[in-house]
């Protein structure tokens, strides 16, 4: 490590913010995809960030012994999950046993179902099993191995779903193999953060950017993903390219700190450190809020009041539901402990 790279903190608060407004954009493509015909590429965005933070591992102390790291992401993960399985089971008809035991497992959306039980929850599935995955191979296989596989699992990963289906916006529905596209998503998602991580170890010195050329940065990225997002022809496979890179590039600004949008976003996290639980929360209970919410309200909202009304019930309604668990977590805690 340079002693500039040594100089930077190794945390990134602009990501929580971030990660808050993709999980919001992904309840909006979810309540109407008109309003955003490309928002899945928002999951993409989840992936490479969380590839980021896998590869800084090897820079930052480590605080837990391997088997308390991967029990700590399940835990941060599975209690949440599983609430959103049984909310689902709540407002939606029950799906086949074999699915239903994969749901609660974690395991759908890897190549074996047949259906998928709160359908945006396939990412936690992927999501958890690529990440502890990562983990493992931080701590037994050498740094420059493990970057040098993420540009690998990146260019080879969107190579053959593009090459295969000429889309990215599929789960479970298409497998390579033993594997189901939200499993190829995840691995080049992360590898391509691996990729982003090795730039901005490589490059320290771009956190020294002037403050109006890396906000000029930003602000472009920014409208470029939102051009791809909510303009951009649906299934626009030919976008996807620009749109990753662009995504990294952006992700790279951030993790600098450079400009005016990533200071903002940091100083916002840390005033609301909160947004980290609540993109959890908004992205594990939104998909049956929006069906119950739907139900007791019919009809498509006919303006963008109405629309802000939406979200913001169905948003209310998932982190008031995550909040509900996290205290249910904190009191059976003090209990055990007692």
């Amino acid at each position: 490590m340079t002693n500039d790279l040594a100089a930077r903190p190794l945390t990134w608060g602009a990501f929580q913010p971030f990660r808050f407004i993709l999980a919001f954009e992904i309840l909006i493509f979810h309540s109407n995809w008109r309003l955003a015909p490309q928002g899945y590429l928002a999951v993409e965005i989840f992936f490479v960030l969380a590839g980021f933070l896998a590869a800084s591992r090897y820079d930052r102390p480590a605080k837990k012994p391997p088997s308390s790291a991967i029990a700590s992401t399940i835990w941060k993960i599975y209690p949440y999950y599983f609430a959103g399985v049984v909310l689902t089971l709540v407002v939606f008809p029950w799906p086949a046993l074999p699915d239903l035991l994969l749901a609660v497992t974690m395991l759908q959306s890897t190549g074996l179902n047949k259906f998928i039980v709160n359908g945006p929850m396939w990412f936690l599935s992927c999501y958890l099993l690529v990440s502890i995955t990562a983990l493992l191979l931080s701590i037994y296989i050498p740094r420059q191995w493990f970057l040098a596989g993420g540009a690998v699992a990146a260019f080879a990963g969107y190579a053959m779903i593009l090459n295969y289906s000429g889309s990215i916006n599929f789960t479970w529905e298409v497998r390579f193999g033993f594997l189901s596209m939200g499993m190829m998503r995840a691995i080049a998602g992360f590898g391509l953060g691996a990729v982003v991580y090795a730039v901005y170890s490589a490059y320290p010195q771009l956190h020294r950017m002037p403050l109006v050329v890396a906000t000029a940065l930003e602000c472009a990225c920014i409208s470029i993903m939102f051009y791809y997002m909510v303009f951009a022809p649906v299934d626009a496979s030919n976008y996807l390219a620009a749109f990753l890179v662009v995504s990294g590039f952006f992700i790279l600004l951030l993790s600098n700190q450079a400009g005016a949008v990533s200071k903002g976003l940091s100083l916002i996290n840390g005033q609301w450190k909160f947004l980290a639980d609540f993109s959890v929360y908004l992205f594990v209970f939104h998909g049956p809020y929006l069906r119950i919410v739907d139900t007791l309200i019919p009809g498509e909202p006919q303006s963008a009041l109405g629309h802000m009304l939406f979200w913001t019930i169905v948003a209310g309604a998932s982190v008031a539901t995550g909040l509900a668990v996290n205290a249910t977590l904190h009191i059976s805690s003090s209990h055990a402990k007692a």
